[in-house]
């Protein structure tokens, strides 16, 4: 008869982050002739990557929890055909904070974190592979949070993080210039962190 009483099967936290694919959104153009720049931004969510801490300290629950200390952010983009590296940068930066001790008041009157940089804009175009004789159509970013491929501390990482790049398009329009703007590259980012 025991083996017959209904099993109680548990509920597993989340250990993923998905986002679909979605059009990278570029900010107007600056034309300083010769040139004219487009620059857009893709910024992660916010990850709580020690959502085990979250009663130790009794601080808000702030972040996307992500149960597993393993877990990378990948990121892949799309519509990479007929574009080079030559006028097109891709800078990475990571924010990540401890325990999140700081903070501001947020819209709601909650408060809001500072999550500080945690390191200086790098530039990663080169994970884009345009390679002769055309660039491929997508390529994909790998991203460890800070300190878990750092060694020590068991792969533990670091609390809160966030990554964010930077893209930088620059058309060469001479002077005095076509009579119309070039158009943004057509970028389409998805990602996922598991």
């Amino acid at each position: 008869m025991a083996d017959q009483l209904p099993q109680h099967q548990p509920t597993l936290p989340p250990q993923v982050w998905t986002q679909s694919v979605q059009p990278l959104a570029w900010g107007a153009a600056t034309v300083v002739l010769p040139a004219v720049t487009y620059t857009a931004t893709w910024k992660s969510p916010l990850f709580d990557l020690r959502p085990d801490l979250r009663s130790a300290i009794a601080a808000p629950k702030v972040g996307i929890p992500i149960w597993t200390r393993a877990g990378r952010l990948y990121v892949q983009f799309f519509g990479l055909e007929g574009l080079s590296n030559e006028n097109l940068k891709m800078f990475a930066t990571e924010f990540g904070n401890l325990n999140l001790g700081e903070s501001t008041p947020g819209a709601a009157g909650g408060p809001t974190a500072i999550v500080p940089a945690i390191s200086a804009p790098i530039e990663v175009t080169s994970v884009l592979s345009f390679a002769a004789p055309a660039a491929p159509g997508s390529a994909v970013l790998g991203y460890a949070p800070y300190s878990a491929s750092l060694g020590g501390g068991d792969g533990y990482p670091i609390r809160y993080w966030y990554l964010v790049l930077t893209f930088v398009k620059i058309f060469d329009i001479g002077i005095p210039g076509p009579p119309a703007t070039p158009a943004a590259p057509g970028i389409r980012i998805q990602a996922g962190f598991y």
